[in-house]
């Protein structure tokens, strides 16, 4: 565990909101003391025992009296349930005598109306915090003090809190007055969202800070900057703070607790709806106190606080740092990456042509063996394309303070992810770095990529001019079942020879985003989030944009009638045929699950074209501002840093939008050799005598071999395979899993975590979509939900406020598109096309990764 040193605290004084001490009160096992006068956590929980230190440093917490855990054991020994109690029983439960009224004393000692907490004895702790498991009781009259300590020491039974912890536990009961704050949140003194050591969080809502901690309400929040710690520099340490980022989110409610304990809202002036809640004077100040008890914890803190009359206190103090390794020994699979790809099940033929050379390029088996638990680098699991991300825990590592590299951050579940944002160093994996390069330096690997991060753009330039020489010649006539096996092993080289350049470029743009992310922070003035969202976009000519803007122009030509005529298969008008058919020509080798070889492709299908068109903003417009933002923070970028410092930071920028621009146009050449496949593929199989020719698709390639060379005998296994597709299609496999069991973890409660991947904030109403033939359903201004995003999906985000996804990734093609568009976008969000439904009003925070679901009072 490491030492984490900042602000040393001042000789504890008596902190505010404490009074003067009370006698503790004993009647038998009913023992009630100040917070102040400590006790072990098994004694007073880990919420007690956090507030106990912040008093011990001086800080200001409210009055607070703690029920020691002692009592919960006499009180199930009094009802005879020690045994096998459960949560009705425990409410039913009668108090021992003479402890009720000792109850409503203490509460009316403290105030008319309290907030009654639980204080579990793992509660607040370093491996659990238990937040949001155990019963929080606000509101409640001194009178009523005896229910309210019962719904908490229930709470410790419950499914939830028995299957997080294992087993329960002991539990301790805190008694505060129930505070009316101007305005409350919580302060972060490791930033959450990247692990960075150096940036402190505060997020702050009007009112109760409950909202905020229950996701009822989307805060206003900061980023501020830390000094790094320098021996005899006090000064410097407690006064260097800045604020990076803020976001001033408009709020239109501040929240208070009913007569009845529940959470309302109370309507503000409108005229005060973008007003901060803190200004940012007031910001460092909660810091520097913020800081003063990490050190005197001498760890990371995640704190609640309130202000009140003007001044703060600090309401909870739990440890943010884990224990432990963050590795796990078992192999770890994923759907990502390959899910954004593949978002339907592939067929078995795609998948017996392409897996194999997915595989060629990124398994180690003798590492695999040695070090990673063994397996193949990818295969299918309940008829879906994992990889194996085991590798990748492994050659993560964290320098002290720093983030961890995001891209390897997104292979690894949300638990494990988190794990390693906790930890201040984590060295990287060494004997599994030398094993891969010794293995490359041996089979000298090299030569299967384009790995140059300088000249690979260069060498794709060559691919493409020789791809449409040969692809010409693949289009001919075919003249028979061996010619066209030849063609389709040429076609399967030219994959070959396109990912031994494809998967470097995406390699070298996240490389790129990510240096170029990192300097900004350390250089520019605002740090990276002030710049990353408008300087690190695609260049002009990006053909997926490209695509969307011919569809607004054939949108146009065709109008509300073609459009329905299109969609039901009718005729077109003269002009209209004319338009689909040039869209087609150049645009027709497009579908919606590109890397699967049998996807209906536009020119096949123009009907599934419909649902794309109807437009309601230009997308040549929303390209446009981006790249006048573009223009406009560059030059402002390179007008306030030093010349050096500004052209390597211009440098960056250039090869950070080559890289992007690449990936995205590398991906429409793919669909067309893909689509190329396709047409050969059901022209043999219209050579062989099978039922259909486009059933070649539910054979292997070996299988298709045999069948052409008269050495496969066996039945067809056509129908077999056809009834495993479609049940593969209606079920929902974890996006993670290890060894065989879901790692995804549950997403829950009204604030959902995942990865920002375009910037800004939107609130609006979900339209959860399994499939582009749905999205004729998707109205203006609504939240786009769906599995994942490929580049066909794309024009839907011209009609979408925000979109939330179950895969992507911070350079997925979706995540691309939507910051070019200005549409705020989270995703790795697994489940949540499940747990969001039609009409529900969710806020999206796409810069940092976060969703709230609004309802209820």
């Amino acid at each position: 565990m490491p030492t984490v040193k900042t602000f040393r605290p001042k000789r504890p004084r008596t902190a505010r909101w404490r009074g003067a001490s009370r006698p503790p009160l004993r009647l038998g096992d009913l023992v009630i003391t100040e917070v102040s006068e400590g006790g072990s956590v098994a004694q007073i929980g880990g919420k007690a025992h956090g507030l106990a230190r912040l008093a011990e440093a001086g800080l200001p917490i409210p009055p607070t009296r703690v029920i020691h855990a002692e009592a919960l054991v006499a009180f199930l020994e009094h009802n005879d349930l020690h045994s096998a109690p459960d949560p009705a029983s425990v409410l039913r439960g009668e108090l021992p005598p003479g402890w009720e009224e000792a109850l409503i004393a203490e509460a009316g000692a403290l105030g008319t109306r309290l907030a009654v907490r639980s204080s579990g004895s793992e509660e607040d702790g370093r491996e659990r915090s238990f937040a949001g498991v155990h019963h929080t009781a606000l509101g409640v009259e001194s009178t009523r003090i005896a229910d309210a300590v019962r719904s908490v020491w229930a709470s410790a039974f419950t499914d939830s809190a028995t299957g997080y912890a294992g087993k329960p536990g002991g539990m301790a009961v805190v008694l505060q007055p129930l505070l009316e704050p101007e305005c409350a949140g919580v302060v972060f003194t490791v930033n959450p969202q990247n692990g960075s050591w150096r940036e402190v969080v505060v997020e702050v809502v009007r009112g109760q800070g409950e909202a905020l901690v229950s996701g009822r309400a989307a805060p206003q929040y900061y980023v501020v900057r830390r000094p790094r710690e320098l021996p005899g520099r006090r000064v410097w340490n407690r006064l260097g703070l800045r604020i990076v980022e803020s976001d001033r989110v408009e709020q239109e409610d501040r929240w208070k607790i009913g007569s009845n304990g529940q959470l309302v809202r109370v309507p503000i002036d409108p005229e005060c709806w973008g007003d901060a809640a803190l200004s940012d004077g007031s910001v460092l100040q909660l810091v520097r106190l913020a800081l003063r008890a990490e050190a005197h914890h001498r760890e990371p803190l995640d704190l609640e606080f309130a202000r009140v009359d003007g001044r703060f206190v600090l309401l909870q103090a739990r440890p943010i740092t884990r224990t432990g390794t963050p590795r796990k020994r078992d192999v770890l699979w994923t759907r990502r990456f390959l899910g954004e790809r593949w978002p339907t099940p592939p067929s078995p033929l795609s998948w017996s042509l392409l897996a194999p050379l997915i595989d060629w390029f990124i398994a180690y088996p003798g590492v695999q063996e040695r070090y990673l638990g063994g397996g193949p680098a990818v295969r299918l699991i309940r008829g879906r394309p994992y990889i194996n991300a085991t590798v990748f825990r492994h050659l993560l590592f964290k320098w002290p303070g720093a983030p961890a590299p995001g891209f390897m951050l997104e292979l690894i579940p949300p638990d494990e992810v988190d794990e390693w944002r906790r930890r201040f160093r984590v060295k990287a994996d060494w004997a599994v770095y030398n094993a891969i390069f010794a293995t490359t330096l041996r089979e000298r690997r090299w030569r299967r990529f384009a790995f140059n991060p300088f000249t690979n753009h260069k060498v794709w330039e060559g691919y493409t001019e020789r791809f449409a020489r040969e692809q010409a010649a693949l289009d001919t006539p075919l003249l028979g079942p061996q010619d066209a096996l030849q063609r389709v092993e040429a076609q399967v080289r030219l994959v070959r020879d396109y990912l031994s350049i494809h998967v470097c470029s995406l390699l070298f743009a996240n490389l790129w985003y990510q240096v170029l992310q990192g300097c900004l922070a350390s250089w520019a003035p605002g740090g990276a989030a002030r710049w990353m969202d408008s300087l690190a976009v695609c260049p002009p000519g990006n053909r997926t944009l490209e695509t969307n803007e011919a569809l607004w122009e054939l949108s146009g030509v065709l109008g509300a009638a073609g459009r329905l005529a299109l969609r039901d298969g009718e005729p077109l008008g003269t002009e209209a045929t004319a338009a689909l058919d040039s869209f087609l020509q150049r645009y027709g080798h497009r579908a919606e699950a590109s890397w699967e070889i049998f996807c209906p492709r536009w020119a096949q299908h123009p009907e599934r074209l419909a649902p794309l068109l109807g437009f309601t903003v230009e997308p040549r417009l929303r390209a446009g501002q981006q790249e006048r933002a573009f223009d406009r923070d560059r030059r402002a970028l390179l007008g306030e840093v030093d010349v050096l410092r500004g052209a390597l930071l211009d440098g960056l920028i250039e090869l950070t939008r080559r890289y992007l621009l690449l990936r995205e146009n590398q991906r429409f050449e793919f669909d067309r050799l893909l689509a190329g496949m396709q047409r050969t593929l059901v022209q043999l199989g219209g050579m062989l005598d099978l039922p259909d020719p486009e059933d070649i698709r539910w054979l292997t390639w070996d299988e298709v071999q045999g069948l052409v060379e008269g050495s496969y005998t066996a039945d067809l296994p056509i129908e077999s395979r056809r009834r495993a597709h479609a049940a593969a299609l209606r079920d929902d496999p974890p996006v993670f899993l290890r060894g065989e069991v879901s790692a995804d973890g549950e997403l829950r409660g009204n604030r959902l975590t995942g990865l920002g991947v375009s910037p800004g904030r939107v609130r609006g109403r979900v339209r959860v979509l399994r499939n582009v033939a749905d999205g004729e359903a998707l109205r203006p201004g609504e939240i786009l939900v769906a599995p994942a995003v490929d580049p066909g999906w794309t024009p839907l985000m011209l009609r979408a406020a925000g979109v939330v996804l179950e895969l992507g990734s911070l350079l997925s093609h979706g995540a691309v598109v939507a910051r070019e568009y200005g549409v705020p976008a989270v995703v790795n969000l697994s489940g949540v096309t499940r747990l969001l439904h039609d009409g529900q009003e969710v806020t999206v925070d796409g810069s940092r990764g976060l969703v709230w679901v609004h309802g209820g009072s």
